[in-house]
């Protein structure tokens, strides 16, 4: 995709603006990946918290991929699951952050949220090896598709959310590689 069209994407072409990584990889690689983007950045920008996000989506390539996915997540929690999202970024065990807290039922107690993002280099370096070729690629190329095996980065994700996660109410750790997203 060459440029983000501001009448299609007014969220995403907002969030371009001054990103560090604009222009640096074919993101987003087409029309259906931006529509998807806009989707999450309009779930946030709807709850008034697109702002928070800002700062981080306009960062490295790796942060922006790692904010859209915690938006993905919450997005599908909400839409999709039926799960209001009823707190940002709550605090969890020694005043870490998570991404979202969400209404469950039955019961009172809202569940923590914590979104991990395996980064897509450490899953193309477990599938083809360190020496790979598409490692030294960028991320998005225009009309490439490609799978991957990725359930060690998905328990090492898991793994690493634990610290954060609170004994006091019901949990979700959820890795971004859910739907196919990294």
């Amino acid at each position: 995709m060459n440029a983000i069209d501001p009448a299609r994407h007014s969220r995403l072409h907002h969030v371009e603006q001054g990103a560090q990584w604009a222009g640096q990889d074919d993101f987003p690689a087409c029309e259906e990946w931006a529509d998807e983007v806009e989707t999450w950045l309009a779930f946030a920008d709807n709850a008034g918290e697109l702002g928070r996000y800002l700062p981080r989506l306009r960062g490295p390539q790796q942060k922006r991929d790692e904010t859209l996915m915690e938006l993905a997540v919450g997005h599908f929690l909400q839409a999709t699951c039926g799960h209001p999202v009823i707190g940002w970024e709550p605090t969890g065990v020694g005043g870490t952050l998570g991404e979202y807290l969400i209404a469950i039922a039955p019961g009172p107690a809202p569940a923590f949220v914590e979104v991990k993002s395996p980064g897509w280099e450490q899953e193309i370096a477990k599938a083809e090896g360190q020496t790979s070729p598409r490692l030294q690629r960028p991320k998005y190329l225009q009309n490439e598709v490609m799978s991957t095996a990725p359930w060690a980065s998905v328990r090492h994700a898991v793994k690493k959310a634990y610290p954060k996660l609170p004994d006091s109410m019901p949990t979700l750790r959820s890795s971004a590689t859910i739907c196919g997203y990294r």
